[in-house]
């Protein structure tokens, strides 16, 4: 699971070059993403989607996007209260879970 900030509508230029340095060890890997931002990351959720396809590894069907908004964070741009932040999507994450299992299982068969 690739968990990144949305920043301007995309994900960060840190986790592209590690993803193209690592391009052979990511081949028919599993994976998901979890973009956060003020409206919930989906335009680099479906960036960084697009560049997992390129990299030909196996995108679950499940993703976040959290919305975490100026009101979550201090002054320290720290969650307040990381339980209050994330409850809403408890139940997403409990089914990519799922899916990630068994993602890995089909791995080892």
């Amino acid at each position: 699971m690739f968990v990144f900030p949305q920043y301007n509508w995309g994900y960060p230029a840190a986790l592209k070059n590690a993803l193209d340095f690592l391009y052979h060890e990511w081949h028919d890997k599993p994976a998901t993403v979890a973009g956060y931002g003020t409206r919930g990351g989906n335009k680099g959720v479906a960036q960084l989607l697009g560049v997992l396809q390129g990299l030909h590894m196996r995108a679950l069907d499940n993703h976040l996007e959290l919305v975490v908004t100026d009101a979550d964070v201090d002054g320290s741009w720290q969650l307040k209260d990381v339980e209050a932040t994330l409850h809403p999507y408890r139940d997403q994450v409990r089914a990519i879970d799922e899916q990630l299992i068994e993602a890995l299982k089909d791995d080892q068969r």
